[in-house]
């Protein structure tokens, strides 16, 4: 519908993604803002039930496994990527959402902290990401409100993330360096 917003995460449905996260955090936004959930795991009935006892089991689209071309045909969709990681090692998915230009928040666990950072985490870079703390799904409110709140700031840091992404992650480049080195 018109005015609809679509938070998404593109992984693994298991603890580690902190799913159960983002859908306490979408109990307590406006009804117009739903969530995708790409993938299936061990978590899925679990996720599922929490989002029925929530009340919210209607804005939570769980789409199950999909095929690796259509995942970025979900991100293309969405408006936000919410990536409250509990533990994580690059999250290649996180990548691609900052390659696709979606503000993205999340976690700074693992290796997303080489590339998630926000002013108050990391002053002295451009942000690329809203920051949140492992399991505060009232950050994430907090997040998807400033993000709806400053869409030309959300465009900026989108904006800088993307350059960040095709400068730094760009298998090409990766390639090239690690040539360098041998």
């Amino acid at each position: 519908k018109s005015g609809d917003v679509f938070l998404v995460n593109t992984s693994r449905l298991v603890h580690q993604k902190a799913f159960d996260d983002i859908i306490h955090a979408l109990s307590k936004l406006p009804a117009n803002i739903k969530f995708i959930a790409v993938g299936s795991g061990s978590d899925e009935a679990m996720l599922k039930k929490l989002a029925s006892d929530l009340g919210v089991a209607d804005r939570v689209i769980f789409t199950g496994q999909v095929d690796r071309g259509v995942v970025t045909l979900y991100r293309r969709a969405s408006d936000i990527f919410v990536a409250p990681s509990r533990s994580e090692g690059l999250g290649n998915a996180f990548i691609s959402a900052l390659a696709s230009r979606l503000p993205l928040i999340a976690t700074q666990v693992g290796g997303m902290a080489d590339y998630v950072f926000d002013e108050k985490h990391n002053p002295d870079k451009n942000p690329t990401a809203w920051v949140v703390d492992p399991n505060s799904p009232d950050q994430i409110v907090a997040k998807v409100k400033e993000i709806l709140a400053n869409p030309e700031k959300a465009k900026k840091i989108s904006t800088y993330a993307r350059k960040m992404i095709e400068e730094k992650y760009d298998w090409d480049i990766i390639a090239r360096e690690m040539n360098d080195r041998v």
